[in-house]
């Protein structure tokens, strides 16, 4: 039997000399306050290291004690898996690079055998590396612990659509619906984005002038801000604005599946006649050849209140508020995180390749 004893609070006189955990959480936080490095030449801040390297340490004790992993073992890895950019201030190879150092602070701080620092290392190392799967727990929590955390920051999926290849931001989505499922959390319908993706993933389903097309998108904004309500709201698509025309590019199976669910699913958000009218011109909007008339009702649309003002104003001003009259432009178009994304030159050639779209020729910037 032991008797009660303060807590330490992570004072340091406080803390036992045997109590390893406790010195490394020390270590870290002191780390990142006395830092020398600014936010300035951070790609991320100190705060954000803060708080992110303080939420994965205290997921990886909860995930560790559901899998049956050493839960302190676990703590460490997570503790450290930043700590590449929390010493550099960079993301380039954090993971490979941030295990050497993790490393010589462990033997430094000492009380971790030459298996224990193994399997911390193997955290580390590979927590970067969430779009491929292994059979090794150790690395799997590495990269479970870090997509959980940053998935609950709003800014994150914004972040990865952008800033990840598309294959591998697939396998993103596909961890972290993974975990919230172990968890028992309903998911997050925006992780289902991208789980039928494949190289040739849009086709081109229409092309009209910029008015009709205008009017279109104002539906699919509206329908978009239902999202939270019915769980579901537009798959992916992109428009491709040549002169006074569109060109709507979307995957064909996954359209003609949600124009045939929005009667239903909508059903108690608006009235049945509005919900009729919107159905009936995404049907239309998906045929061959469709009646541009029936599409362009833009005045009825207003008196009448099947989309809002604000998702019409919306829509005219990104298909011609921002026109560069000097060159083509594409606009990616994602309403189920509410963004569109302006690409040009080397960077929108590459994700329309991603996307499939292949006979795209333009002048690069």
């Amino acid at each position: 039997m032991r008797p009660l004893k303060e807590y330490h609070h992570f004072r340091k006189e406080l803390i036992e000399p045997g109590d390893r955990i406790a010195k490394c959480e020390r270590y870290i936080v002191d780390l990142l306050l006395h830092s020398n490095l600014p936010d300035s030449e951070r790609e991320s801040s100190v705060c954000w290291e803060l708080k992110h390297q303080a939420s994965t340490l205290q997921f990886a004790r909860l995930l560790a004690l559901k899998r049956g992993l050493p839960v302190d073992l676990c703590a460490v890895g997570l503790m450290f898996h930043d700590i590449n950019s929390i010493v550099h201030g960079k993301y380039k190879n954090h993971a490979h690079l941030g295990t050497q150092i993790a490393m010589q602070s462990l033997k430094e701080i000492g009380g971790f055998s030459d298996e224990d620092l193994d399997k911390i290392s193997r955290i580390i190392h590979s927590h970067s590396d969430k779009h491929t799967w292994t059979s090794d727990p150790f690395q799997e929590i590495g990269k479970d612990v870090d997509v959980l955390d940053t998935f609950l920051y709003e800014g994150a999926f914004d972040y990865y659509l952008q800033n990840k290849p598309l294959p591998i931001f697939k396998e993103y989505l596909k961890r972290v619906k993974k975990v919230w499922k172990e968890l028992e959390i309903s998911s997050d319908p925006r992780f289902d984005l991208l789980d039928d993706y494949k190289p040739l993933w849009f086709q081109q389903l229409q092309t009209m002038p910029l008015r009709p097309m205008r009017d279109v998108l104002a539906i699919l904004l509206n329908l978009s801000t239902f999202k939270k309500d019915v769980g579901i709201c537009p798959p992916a698509f992109c428009v491709l604005v040549e002169g006074e025309r569109g060109k709507f590019y979307a995957n064909q199976e996954r359209w003609a599946n949600y124009v045939e669910l929005i009667a239903t699913k909508i059903k108690g958000l608006i009235t049945n006649e509005k919900s009729k009218v919107i159905s009936s011109i995404l049907c239309e909007f998906l045929k061959k050849k469709p009646d541009i008339k029936m599409i362009e009702q833009s005045h009825f649309f207003e008196k009448t209140g099947i989309i809002s003002k604000q998702s019409f104003e919306e829509a005219t001003d990104i298909l011609f508020g921002k026109k560069d009259e000097s060159q083509v432009y594409a606009l990616l178009m994602w309403p189920l995180i509410d963004i569109y994304e302006l690409l040009r030159g080397e960077k929108m050639f590459k994700r329309f390749q991603e996307l499939g779209i292949k006979e795209l020729q333009l002048t690069e910037e």
